[in-house]
């Protein structure tokens, strides 16, 4: 009896147990099936439409997107994760955005299928070369390539025949990528936080009015290194070891200038007032008196280029317009013959039937009354 209720007691213990695990079971595949309705793109193991969905949370989307800004078509592909430049973007955007990418160099061909663009932003990338071939947009104004790790620019770049703004900052430039002669129109160049130990020596440039060489290495500026800027306005000095010679009137010939050519100076000229009236009956240097004419003769061909090109479209629409008007002058008149003409055939014409009907009139017997 003993034995048979200690079986029994067995028995009793393994069908709890097998409820029991017939109880986990059910209990874990249910609480999976909930897990899964609820967060189903990410608990379902296997499932690839919740892998994809969880890696486009985690990366950004390379779909570039289009707008419009004062009728400027403009495509942004910032910040897309990309390694080069779209070529089956619509050809006929002005501004494209590609900051924040992956490019690490671009070839000869990356801007071949854009022929109208205008506004160019390679910012914040990782651009160390550009090819000395690069086939630039004619059209290009504007661009933007700070924040890479640029050593050299090919020269070809200043070359463009429409750029006026330029953005170099923070980069890896040294005074050698400036020993060029810049022949575009530039209105601004950004040179901030590179290599320099001097102010860019690019040549007679009336155009600029902007200048910003802050948080470089120069420590020397000269009168000569300004006078090739006749026109500039604002120059950022800013965080630059500069050291004037105390022994000469470097910085007030420096101030001097300066101040006559009404440039916005920042942070300020560190010069000391003590030295000021032994340095007053100097004048500039005749190289930097030189330099300055030069480019201000530079000004004066372009404005007299300019004022004769004006004058020539002038003359050639006056010459147009003449002609134009002559044109539909003749035309009034041959119309205006022509319709005389016809309005005279028709008088004729009226007139030979009105005769012929009174000769016939005429011709009749008389009838007898």
């Amino acid at each position: 009896m003993l034995f048979k209720s200690v079986r029994r007691l067995h028995r009793l213990e393994d069908r709890t147990q097998h409820l029991s695990m017939k109880f986990l079971t059910i209990n874990g595949a249910f609480s999976l099936m909930l897990c899964a309705t609820i967060v189903p793109d990410v608990l379902v193991h296997g499932s690839p439409q919740s892998s994809y969905l969880v890696l486009d949370q985690e990366q950004p989307s390379k779909k570039c997107g289009y707008s419009k800004w004062h009728s400027l078509l403009q495509v942004d592909c910032s910040n897309r994760g990309l390694d080069k430049i779209p070529q089956k973007l619509n050809s006929n955007i002005q501004a494209m955005y590609m900051a924040s990418n992956r490019l690490r160099d671009l070839p000869s061909d990356s801007f071949a299928p854009y022929k109208s663009l205008a506004y160019l932003y390679l910012d914040d990338n990782f651009i160390g070369e550009i090819d000395e071939s690069m086939e630039y947009p004619e059209y290009l104004q504007v661009l933007d390539l700070s924040k890479n790790g640029l050593h050299d620019v090919p020269s070809s770049v200043f070359d463009l025949p429409s750029l006026k703004k330029i953005y170099l900052s923070k980069n890896k430039l040294k005074d050698g990528t400036f020993d060029i002669n810049v022949t575009s129109p530039i209105e601004l160049i950004d040179l901030a936080e590179n290599s320099l130990t001097k102010i860019p020596s690019v040549g007679l440039q009336p155009s600029l009015l902007y200048l910003n060489v802050s948080y470089n290495k120069i420590s020397h500026v000269t009168t000569e290194d300004l006078a090739q800027f006749c026109s500039l306005q604002t120059l950022d000095l800013t965080n630059n070891p500069l050291a004037f010679d105390p022994t000469n009137c470097e910085c007030y010939h420096f101030a001097s200038w300066i101040s006559e050519r009404k440039i916005k100076l920042m942070p300020g000229v560190p010069c000391n007032n003590d030295t000021f009236e032994a340095c007053g009956k100097l004048g500039f240097s005749n190289e930097t008196t030189t330099s300055f004419e030069r480019c201000l003769d530079v000004i004066k061909v372009r404005a007299a280029q300019l004022k004769a090109r004006s004058t020539w479209i002038t003359v050639v629409s006056c010459i147009s317009a003449f002609l134009v008007c002559l044109v539909v002058g003749l035309y009034c008149v041959h119309k205006r013959n022509k319709k005389r003409s016809k309005k005279l055939k028709t008088q004729q014409k009226l007139t030979a039937s009105n005769a012929n009907t009174e000769l016939l009139n005429g011709n009749l017997p008389e009838t007898p009354p």
